[in-house]
C-alpha cells in the first residue's frame, strides 16, 4: 500500500494507538474524517462525517444522513459497530 501524501486539502491529528484521524475535503470545502497507521497509510477510508481518536481499541464514528445522526464505533481494521 502507498504511503499518503498530505495536500492542502487534508488536516491531520496526531497519533493514538498507533492511528491518527486525517479529514479530507472534496472541492466544494467539504469533507470526512478517516483515520492513517503508523505508517502513514490509509488504513480506514474518510468516509465518516465526525469521528474521535482511538482510545481502548476502538474509534467514534458518525454519520449524518439529513437532520439525523447515526453513531457507533470502528475498531482499528475498519469493522463498524452502530449503536
Amino acid at each position: 500500500s502507498a504511503k499518503f501524501a498530505v495536500n492542502s486539502n487534508e488536516d491531520l491529528g496526531i497519533f493514538y494507538e498507533g492511528m491518527m484521524m486525517i479529514y479530507q475535503k472534496n472541492t466544494e470545502g467539504e469533507g470526512k474524517w478517516g483515520f492513517l497507521n503508523k505508517n502513514f497509510q490509509l488504513a480506514i477510508a474518510c468516509k465518516y462525517d465526525n469521528a474521535t481518536p482511538f482510545s481502548r481499541g476502538l474509534a467514534r464514528v458518525y454519520l449524518k444522513n439529513g437532520d439525523n445522526w447515526q453513531s457507533g464505533y470502528i475498531d482499528k481494521k475498519g469493522i463498524e459497530y452502530w449503536e
